[in-house]
């Protein structure tokens, strides 16, 4: 055995499985499952480990602490391979895991990856798979969960955002999977918003900016942030309103803003740009995400030191509590979303208060050092000693 092949089994390794094409160019490198990949990969580098990343695509950036991964591109040809491009991706996972022995592989749930998921467990022998889930096809087409619940039983860890995904999992796959589940909600990673700095806005208005960060997409309640400014740029004329984000609603969007001069609307921003653009603006506003979610932005929001308004649901309710780090308004709620943004303007105190509290509610309970930790801790509990 050669000298580096005799390195590769002695050290701690895990072997990082992205199961879905175009991962991250197919939302030009932005969004929420670009912070949530770098944040793993970083929290698990930082715990010791070497990562070896499987996926059909390079990650676009390589910020932070990358010489401890390498990334094993598989590319497929064309999108009518997808499908045996799947079956070539856990053939390539399991070939690796048994060469290589990591610790464990961690795989990003998708539907389409399901079949093969129970067919590489198999072929890992003693080697532990854990599986994350941020939702599954059957939440919306009950009778997929008959091609789904293989891959969750087959899995030795399954890692749920929420307390409501983990309910919802358990109603549709029953309760044996509950002894598999492990909520761990998602985090930040406050280092990259601490370092940052103030990015230009290209608007030379002065007055209060405020900012929205996200897919631009129906269901989410967008409509309630515009129709709410709209309120309060009537009698606030000099506070302005800054759209970051793209997707499907864009358009229907920017016509219901077009009455209002304080809308902007700037697009999709890369991953490595947000941090400074949250931190170049003076009130931060999430709007409703489904129930079983946990949305990064609200972490991110929590630590640009910024005060922030979220609507209520239960995932942004367990961190925020009864209005202790940020103000919160019910879904659809035109009037007292914009009687929130009037009161933090009128009130900067209140508002470095907040925002100061959610800072350290975030740098002490929710970085993806402490959620790595606690994944590591739920591996030894169940006998994987060697993590």
């Amino acid at each position: 055995m050669s000298h580096s092949k005799a390195f590769d089994r002695l050290r701690r390794g895990v072997l990082y499985v992205l199961p879905v094409p175009r991962f991250f160019s197919q939302f030009g490198g932005a969004g929420g499952h670009i912070a949530h990949f770098y944040g793993m990969v970083h929290g698990l580098i930082r715990a010791g480990y070497t990562l070896d990343i499987l996926s059909e695509e390079s990650p676009p950036s390589s910020t932070g602490p990358s010489c401890k991964w390498h990334v094993r591109a598989m590319k497929s040809r064309f999108v009518g391979e997808h499908l045996h491009w799947r079956w070539r991706l856990q053939r390539e996972a399991s070939r690796f895991a048994n060469l290589y022995h990591p610790d464990f592989i961690y795989v990003r749930y998708s539907t389409r990856f399901a079949p093969w998921i129970p067919v590489l467990k198999a072929r890992l022998r003693q080697i532990p798979l854990v599986l994350e889930v941020n939702s599954v096809a059957a939440q919306q087409y009950a009778w997929l969960k008959w091609a789904e619940v293989g891959a969750l039983r087959a899995a030795d860890v399954v890692i749920c955002v929420s307390d409501t995904l983990r309910e919802q999992l358990l109603q549709l796959f029953g309760p044996r999977l509950r002894k598999r589940i492990l909520v761990l909600p998602n985090a930040v990673d406050v280092e990259r918003f601490a370092q940052a700095t103030p990015a230009p806005l290209g608007i030379t208005a002065s007055g209060t900016h405020i900012g929205f960060a996200g897919t631009l997409k129906p269901g989410y309640g967008i409509e309630t942030l515009i129709d709410a400014f709209i309120l309060v740029h009537r009698n606030r004329p000099t506070v302005v309103l800054h759209m970051f984000g793209d997707g499907p609603q864009r358009s229907v969007l920017q016509r219901r803003a077009a009455m209002c001069a304080g809308i902007h609307f700037h697009g999709s921003q890369p991953f490595v740009a947000m941090p400074h653009i949250l931190k170049s603006l003076d009130i931060l506003i999430h709007t409703a995400s489904a129930a079983h979610m946990d949305p990064i932005k609200i972490y991110e929001y929590m630590a640009s030191g910024k005060p922030f308004i979220a609507a209520r649901v239960p995932s942004v309710m367990s961190i925020l509590g009864d209005d202790e780090c940020g103000l919160t308004y019910s879904t659809g709620d035109v009037a007292t979303l914009a009687r929130h943004m009037i009161y933090l303007i009128d009130h900067p105190d209140r508002a470095k208060s907040l925002a100061l509290r959610a800072l350290h509610e975030v740098r002490t309970h929710h970085t993806w050092q402490q959620r790595v930790s606690r994944l590591m801790a739920h591996l030894a509990e169940r006998g994987y000693d060697h993590v």
